[in-house]
This record gives structure tokens, sequence and C-alpha cells, in this order.
């Protein structure tokens, strides 16, 4: 278990948007907040049960993210492109066992729900489906609930 909580620690997510000419929200200000991971996948399986009690969290403030699992936290700068044919997020990671590698994924959002689909930290190849499975280890897929205040 001790292995797989590393390979989940090292997987985490990027963004930044601009307004928009009618000042709608911008994905990036959409992002903003704690958010809960509600699934957890890899492999094509899900591993939310197996990290549950370590309660894991994702938060965005401005252009960076902090992500927590039990005592363990990543830190990072994020960046997103909503304007691409399935949106993307890169991760910039500046603290945690992963420091210094990029990390890159899509995203999409619906109201207080956000999937975020991500690479191994380090890889170029993004991923293009919100997908994993047994022969794709190095992807992970978060499902993500807004916490309420």
């Amino acid at each position: 278990m001790r292995a797989l909580v590393a390979t989940v620690l090292c997987l985490c997510p990027v963004g930044h948007a601009v307004l928009t000419a009618d000042d709608k929200k911008s994905d990036s200000d959409l992002f903003q907040g704690t958010w809960e991971v509600v699934k957890l996948e890899q492999t094509g399986q899900d591993l939310a049960e197996v990290v549950k009690a370590l309660e894991p969290t994702m938060a965005f403030e401005k252009n960076t993210y902090t992500f927590t699992l039990g005592e363990n936290v990543e830190k990072g700068k994020f960046t997103l492109d909503p304007k691409a044919k399935v949106p993307t997020v890169d991760y910039d990671i500046t603290e945690g066992e992963q420091k210094g590698k990029k990390q890159v994924g899509i995203y999409k959002l619906d109201g207080d729900t956000l999937v975020l689909c991500l690479s191994e930290e380090g890889a170029d190849a993004r991923p293009t489906k919100f997908k994993t499975a047994a022969d794709a280890p190095e992807y992970v897929m978060f499902t993500l609930k807004r916490k309420k205040k």
C-alpha cells in the first residue's frame, strides 16, 4: 500500500485563464478553493477507499495548488488551457517528493465537480481521454467535489 500511496502522491494538477469580455468567470476562477477527492482511479481501478482515511484534498489559490494526502503535501503552480480541444492542465511541482518535475493532464469542470486525468510526473505524453487502464499505469484520474464552506 505504501507504494500505491507514493504513486498517488506523485500525481497532481495545473491552470491560468483570462476573463472574457463579458466578465464571465474563467476556468481558473472556477478552480479556486478546496476540493475533496471523491474518486481516485489508476490502472482502471477505483482507489478512493484505499486513501480515504488520509482525507485527500486539492486546493487551488490563484495560480498555485496544494495536494494533501494525510501528512504528505505536494505544492506547485498550475496553468490551464481551456481553449484546447480537450482543456488541459499543467503542473509545475515546487514542493514534495516530485519537486522540480512537471505533470501534464486534461480536465473537465462541471459546477462543483472537477475531473483531472494526469500523466506521470516528468512524462511528456498528455492523456487524451478521461480513462485509466491496466495497460496504462502512467495515468491517474481524480474526481473532485468542491468542499462546502
